[in-house]
């Protein structure tokens, strides 16, 4: 995180840039010319239009966020104090204002997700090894629709790109001494079902454990066991609607989710990478003030939480 995670640093033209990067023609018109071309943005062009203080200005206060287009409001996450959602006036955003938020007391909101109306907030249970809750609002009135039970530390939450599923990636993370060391997990909610929930965990690879680890899987955790181990923490889905794409950053993979069977299909293994060889030349360092690019011979697996290079 950086200095400006509390503020909105808005840039005039990085939307549109953005639209221009992704749009493409797969037809041509009559003398051949593509129906729209990419044009090239000049970057230094882009200027900061407005912001907005979230917060009170504490560091990490603001982070995560997501726009409505049917309420032309802006939903951020706010975990300076007491977990709110801080509700944005966007109509204008050149003029943000802020309208009021949304207090939650059933534990901290870590991600937000808005779909044609409907406003989507992954919150983790007080007990952070106990199973979460996935908030869902209406985001013209913010009057609470449905909260559905869900894995334990839901940690992103996102809308398929038909809006038919909401897709959470629950961390299942462990106490500090682990002896609390709930089960990662991703669960599917159908919007167009009542909110029905499918909770899906790792266990169908448990008895694949030796040969997934021979192949890049990290497990790592003391006494814990593959689904306790692995952690889900992001999610994409297939343009498609009927597949997501799960990260296990700190364990080596990208879980498969079938999201119409509402089941985990299959974990794909990031591999092993030589920091040995000169390709593969790396700085691991951001405190010496020095860009030096080099290979290292030794690769440490620390038995903790995250990835160390020595």
């Amino acid at each position: 995180m950086n200095q400006l995670v509390t503020s909105f640093h808005l840039r005039a033209l990085a939307l549109c840039a953005l639209c221009t990067f992704l749009v493409t023609s797969c037809n041509d018109d009559d003398d051949g010319t593509p129906l729209n071309p990419i044009v090239a943005e000049n970057v230094s062009s882009f200027k900061e239009i407005a912001q907005i203080t979230i917060g009170g200005g504490q560091a990490g206060a603001a982070e995560i966020t997501a726009y409505d287009a049917k309420s032309q409001k802006l939903f951020v996450v706010n975990n300076a104090g007491a977990s709110t959602i801080e509700v944005v006036d966007f109509a204008n955003p050149a003029s943000l204002k802020l309208l009021q938020n949304i207090v939650l007391t059933n534990g901290a909101v870590n991600s937000v997700a808005a779909y044609n109306g409907i406003l989507a907030a992954a919150v983790e249970n007080a007990n952070k090894q106990a199973n979460g809750t996935v908030e869902i609002y209406d985001t013209e009135t913010l009057n609470l629709i449905e909260s559905v039970t869900v894995g334990a530390l839901p940690d992103m939450v996102t809308f398929s790109p038909d809006g038919n599923y909401i897709v959470t990636a629950n961390e299942g993370e462990p106490s500090d001494d682990y002896s609390n060391d709930p089960e990662g997990s991703v669960s599917i909610i159908s919007v167009n079902n009542n909110y029905s929930v499918i909770t899906a965990g790792f266990g169908g690879f448990a008895a694949q454990q030796a040969s997934l680890q021979n192949n890049g899987l990290r497990v790592f955790g003391p006494n814990s066991s593959l689904t306790q181990d692995l952690e889900p923490e992001y999610v994409t889905i297939s343009s498609d609607s009927k597949t997501a794409w799960v990260s296990i950053q700190e364990n080596n993979a990208i879980a498969k989710v079938d999201l119409v069977s509402g089941q985990i299909t299959n974990l794909h293994l990031l591999g092993f990478k030589d920091y040995g060889l000169a390709e593969n030349a790396i700085d691991v360092s951001d405190r010496d003030n020095v860009v030096q690019f080099k290979s290292w011979q030794n690769v440490l697996h620390v038995p903790t939480r995250c990835h160390r290079l020595f």
